[in-house]
């Protein structure tokens, strides 16, 4: 798999914008984040050595290691600290814990930036290109004027032959919209999954020992990912008949990296969710609210009158104006301007021509 350049094709800007920021934020900017830590896990694991184990036994070092970070590992802890407690007790007052999602964690990873990939994957196919087709060209401002002219004819037969039928254009986008929101919350409970039930408080806990712990504290993202945990070495003859088992102590320096990444991922996600829902909340508003729809479009196509704007607020509908916003995002003012106002103009003809035909049907009548 080309890594590099999976992730030079994340970072590289795209010439048209097919979307928002916040969705940039979803498949672009938590796919690098997800796909950093991916890669610094995976090159501690696989490059450096992330286990060392030591035990009474004379058994070869390297032996041990890998049949202690292949096996699972595990830790004791006092009831007192008990949520992360699924083991019966052994002793009175002490449980065991057994770890290995340690190991899985760039695996996981490369899940979690595939479903975040997702929703922009579905996107492109149903958009089909057909912005990038629409604004071919106009971002150029030393274009010939006759250039110029018979590309703004072409996208305005366009656009009124199609008007009206943009909200599905528009419905198809906030589907996507809604699976990042879907998505973002999804990848929350699957992570608490992933970790045993502890990442929801995961952060928070975090902050709490940071700011007002003490050195006689133990830092709670090391009951998630410990950093000395233990790991029975058993053997034996081939029929079984004779075992003898050893106790091996083991750290896990992988774990440093681990509980540092996830700590990220987790204030990530709680500001990717805090921001979806606000954009959940935009889009609601924008299908309500006429005014917001025309004081967006104003917004991104300042150059033109305000009675061009408040013509085509009153006389196209809610995706017709979505997609003419789209367009201002990936067109030069300029043209941006005589788009709108031939728009306006062959709108109002053919207002003018229904009402000439309707009288002329009433006066026949």
């Amino acid at each position: 798999m080309d890594v590099v350049g999976g992730v030079k094709a994340l970072i590289k800007t795209s010439s048209v914008q097919i979307d928002n920021f916040i969705c940039q934020l979803h498949y672009r900017v938590t796919v690098i984040i997800v796909a950093i830590g991916c890669v610094i896990i995976g090159a501690s694991q696989y490059i450096g050595s992330p286990i060392h184990c030591i035990g009474h036994t004379g058994w070869d070092k390297d032996y041990i290691n890998t049949h202690c970070w292949v096996s699972t590992t595990y830790s004791t802890i006092r009831d007192t600290d008990g949520k992360i407690v699924r083991t019966p007790k052994e002793t009175e007052g002490v449980s065991v814990v057994y770890h290995s999602y340690y190991q899985w964690m760039p695996f996981y990873l490369v899940f979690v930036a595939t479903c975040f990939y997702l929703p922009r994957l579905i996107w492109k196919t149903w958009e089909g290109g057909l912005m990038k087709a629409m604004v071919a060209g106009l971002d150029d401002i030393h274009m010939k004027d006759e250039d110029v002219k018979d590309k703004l004819k072409t996208r305005v037969r366009y656009f009124i032959n199609k008007k009206n039928n943009h909200n599905g254009y528009l419905a198809r986008f906030c589907i996507c919209e809604s699976l990042n929101f879907i998505n973002v919350i999804l990848q929350f409970v699957l992570f608490n999954k992933f970790l045993g039930g502890q990442f929801f408080s995961y952060g928070s806990k975090a902050m709490e020992y940071f700011l007002n712990g003490s050195v006689t504290e133990s830092n709670p993202m090391n009951a998630v990912f410990p950093l000395s945990t233990s790991c029975d070495l058993t053997w034996g003859a081939i029929t079984r008949s004779q075992k003898t088992k050893s106790s091996q102590q083991c750290l896990l320096p992988q774990n440093v990296i681990n509980d540092k990444i996830t700590l990220i991922l987790w204030f990530w996600f709680v500001f990717l969710v805090a921001v979806t829902i606000c954009s959940v909340i935009y889009r609601v508003a924008y299908f309500l609210s006429p005014y917001l729809v025309r004081v967006r479009l104003q917004s991104h196509s300042q150059l033109s009158q305000e009675s061009t704007i408040c013509f085509l607020n009153e006389h196209c509908s809610t995706g017709d104006c979505w997609f003419l916003q789209q367009m201002s995002k990936n067109m030069h003012p300029e043209y941006l301007l005589q788009l709108l106002a031939q728009l306006q103009e062959n709108l109002q003809q053919t207002a003018s021509d229904n009402d000439s035909s309707n009288y002329l049907l009433d006066t026949t009548c």
